[in-house]
């Protein structure tokens, strides 16, 4: 959050979406603006995009939206993708990837001993965003994040920049 945060522009309009996700851009990333969105308690896992999409479209397609998500909250939707490419809409998207509905992880395993259907195969995000028309970035190493999201807002393309965790 911490790194993102440092390449993410001030007046960005920020998207905030997923479990686990969520409880760390609380925690860790810093809000520089006033224009934030986020389900809370209206709707469910997988609002982010359709959010940022919508966001883009009020603030118009110079003002940066970035929206910062978990890899399962961000497979409900992930085809909205298209619509952003087919609309020239630059959203930013950060995938926070472990391949693992986490909090739903961490309860099998306290409440059962171990967990169920909770694991994600790998799969390229980069690469689908890229298959669509957008620009793709993949990152393993945290030094490696902020030139990514640097270069996701330098395109000017819909985004997605893959963070391996």
């Amino acid at each position: 959050m911490i790194e993102a945060r440092a390449a993410i522009p001030d007046d960005a309009v920020i998207v905030h979406d997923g479990g686990y996700t969520l409880l760390y851009q609380l925690g860790y990333f810093e809000r520089r603006s006033r224009d934030f969105l986020w389900s809370s308690k209206f709707a469910h896992l997988g609002t982010g995009l359709p959010y940022a999409i919508g966001a883009q479209l009020a603030a118009g397609r110079d003002r940066p939206v970035c929206l910062i998500t978990g890899d399962a909250s961000f497979g409900f939707h992930i085809m909205e993708l298209e619509t952003a490419v087919r609309h020239s809409l630059p959203v930013v998207v950060i995938v926070n990837y472990d391949r693992l509905w986490g909090a739903e992880a961490a309860a099998h395993v306290e409440h059962i001993g171990h967990m169920i259907e909770v694991e994600q195969a790998f799969v390229r995000l980069d690469k689908v965003v890229e298959a669509i028309g957008g620009h793709g970035e993949f990152v393993e190493e945290p030094g490696e994040i902020g030139p990514a999201v640097k270069r996701a807002f330098a395109s000017r393309k819909p985004s997605v920049v893959q963070v391996v965790t």
